[in-house]
C-alpha cells in the first residue's frame, strides 16, 4: 500500500539501485546503495554501508551494528560515495511505529 512503513528484513547482503522505499530496512550483513536511491526512514547495517551514484536518507541509519556482538567495527562501516543523510525524527518515528506494534507499554508498581 502507498501509505505502508513496512519493515524489510534482507537476508545476508543486500545491493539496490535506483529504488525508492520508506520504512525500516534491516540488513545484517553489509549493503550496497546507488544509482539515485533514496529511503524515508530507518536502515539498520549489521556490516559496512557503501553508496555510490547518488543516495539520499530522510530519516537515520546506522552502521556497523556488528560490533554490538563483539566484532570490531571501523569508521569503514560508514562506505565511501555520495551519501546525503537528512535527519528526520518524524520519519524515524514513522517507520519505529511498526518495530513492535504489539509491545505495551505500562506504569508497573509492586504490590502493596
Amino acid at each position: 500500500a502507498n501509505g505502508a512503513w513496512p519493515v524489510v528484513v534482507l537476508n545476508g547482503n543486500g545491493s539496490f539501485n535506483a529504488v525508492s522505499g520508506r520504512g525500516t530496512l534491516i540488513v545484517p550483513e553489509d549493503i550496497s546503495l546507488g544509482g539515485n536511491t533514496t529511503w524515508e526512514g530507518v536502515i539498520l547495517v549489521g556490516g559496512r554501508l557503501e553508496t555510490h551514484g547518488g543516495v539520499q536518507i530522510t530519516g537515520a541509519i546506522l552502521a556497523g551494528l556488528s560490533a554490538t556482538v563483539g566484532e570490531p567495527a571501523d569508521i569503514s562501516d560508514l562506505g565511501a560515495g555520495n551519501l546525503q543523510i537528512t535527519y528526520n525524527s518524524c520519519s524515524v518515528q514513522t517507520a519505529n511505529f511498526n518495530l513492535a506494534p504489539s509491545v505495551i507499554f505500562a506504569d508497573v508498581r509492586p504490590a502493596q
